[in-house]
């Protein structure tokens, strides 16, 4: 994963939201019987830290837990510079993606502020 931070979130016994970046290679999807597009995805994952004796301990759902992704980035090939510059155009939006995704209404967030390909 290129990018992570994590977002204060209240809901469903999970204490924080998971906000990452990662460049995928795209092509089958045998879960979902589709085609991935190749490039840079924009993940919420919502989690549980807890911090324990000189560790921190990330628990999730695995399936069903309300992650999500999207592409936000097509790209042909991984250009590494390409994309952390895009991260940094997008640092200061990340809590407002966190609050989007929180109110489920991170999709019309994403399409209205033209984040998403």
């Amino acid at each position: 994963m290129f990018y992570k931070k994590y977002f204060d979130y209240n809901g469903q016994g999970y204490n924080k939201i998971k906000v990452g970046f990662n460049y995928e290679l795209g092509g089958n999807n045998y879960f979902s019987n589709s085609v991935s597009p190749r490039g840079l995805y924009l993940y919420f994952m919502p989690v549980t830290l807890e911090k324990n004796d000189g560790y921190t301990s990330e628990s999730y759902m695995l399936f069903g837990g309300g992650a999500k992704k999207c592409l936000v980035l097509p790209m042909k090939r991984k250009n590494t510079k390409k994309i952390q510059e895009f991260i940094a155009s997008l640092e200061d939006k990340l809590a407002e993606i966190a609050e989007a995704t929180h109110n489920g209404t991170i999709k019309n967030y994403l399409f209205s502020n033209k984040l998403v390909a």
